[in-house]
């Protein structure tokens, strides 16, 4: 996946952005993937977690980018709130890999708000829970283009993706 976002995008510079303390590029299986990362738990940003504006900001300071625009960056992320719509207050073309989620007609949007009956593991009690649910159903449709699979990232960043009668702004082959 990686690579043929590469091949397309030459100029493209890969960054991860998160919230945890683990270190993608520490991580063998990821280190290849980006150029660089930045964690709210970095100097400067923490407490500052996604969806925040800060985290998103330091990777495009770092990244070089002014301004701004769907055209200069996009955001790949399986959050709805802390990523799909938090990137997109931003600028961002943004990305939702959507995973399934463990109960028929919730949005999944990231592992908190999963069902209880899944695999995840959140302290959220069940009030908090039941407003996040509701807070990933008004982002629905946020996303310029929605995935089920990493494997599907180079289709979505291509010319000929579409969402809501746009295409995907970014130069490539």
């Amino acid at each position: 996946v990686v690579a043929a976002v590469r091949r397309d995008h030459p100029a493209a510079v890969l960054a991860a952005v998160t919230n945890g303390r683990g270190d993608p590029l520490a991580m063998p299986a990821l280190a290849a993937c980006f150029d660089f990362s930045v964690s709210a738990e970095d100097g400067g940003i923490y407490p500052e977690r996604k969806p925040a504006a800060a985290p998103f900001l330091a990777a495009l300071r770092r990244a070089g980018v002014q301004r701004p625009t769907p055209a200069s960056w996009c955001h790949v992320g399986d959050d709805l709130i802390n990523d799909v719509r938090a990137a997109k207050r931003l600028g961002a073309w943004s990305v939702w890999l959507a995973r399934e989620s463990g109960t028929e007609g919730q949005p999944a949007s990231s592992p908190d708000d999963a069902a209880a009956s899944s695999y995840w593991f959140s302290t959220m009690g069940e009030e908090e829970r039941e407003a996040r649910r509701k807070e990933a159903e008004a982002a629905l449709g946020a996303a310029d283009v929605t995935i089920a699979d990493i494997r599907d990232l180079p289709e979505a960043l291509s010319p000929a993706s579409r969402r809501r009668g746009r295409e995907c702004p970014f130069p490539g082959r």
